[in-house]
């Protein structure tokens, strides 16, 4: 897959690819997530928007949703909603999913795909078009994410199935 932005001075493109390990530990299977991409500028080799090579590795044993909780909304709290996702634009490169989150069937793989989004955004400035009803499938989120996770599987990926974007 990749990702491709022009502007009217260069034209900045992001190739990607992903790998993905399972180990079994004590009769558990742990599946470890590493994004590694590329970035280049194909005008400018010395432009500043160029990034080289870069890895996102997703953390899947740190935080729980309490933890990525007060890492979205701080002390005092914020919304209701459980999160199970957390990526924070001042440390792109390592984004978290809770180790409590209940994902059932490719819901898993959706979440990693969104918060995925979320990375690649905030590393190289690029923001894709959100759909407007968003907020709605996505329980009130309207970030990069969203529609990172629209673009690679046509909607938000549920337990149910995928919920695609109104027209």
């Amino acid at each position: 897959m990749s990702l491709l932005h022009r502007n009217s001075n260069n034209s900045n493109h992001v190739s990607v690819s992903s790998s993905s390990i399972t180990r079994t530990r004590n009769s558990r299977t742990e599946v470890k997530l590493i994004f590694r991409g590329r970035s280049d500028s194909r005008r400018h080799w010395y432009s500043p928007s160029a990034i080289a090579v870069f890895r996102v590795r997703t953390d899947q044993q740190s935080y729980s949703t309490a933890d990525l909780h007060y890492k979205r909304y701080g002390v005092l709290g914020g919304s209701g909603n459980v999160i199970s996702g957390f990526t924070d634009r001042y440390s792109p490169y390592v984004n978290a999913i809770a180790n409590d989150a209940v994902l059932r069937g490719r819901e898993a793989l959706g979440l990693w795909v969104h918060e995925l989004g979320n990375s690649l955004s905030y590393i190289t400035g690029i923001s894709a078009p959100v759909a407007k009803d968003a907020a709605d499938r996505y329980d009130g989120d309207t970030d990069q994410g969203t529609a990172f996770e629209d673009c690679v599987f046509g909607g938000h990926v549920t337990p149910e199935g995928i919920i695609p974007p109104k027209p």
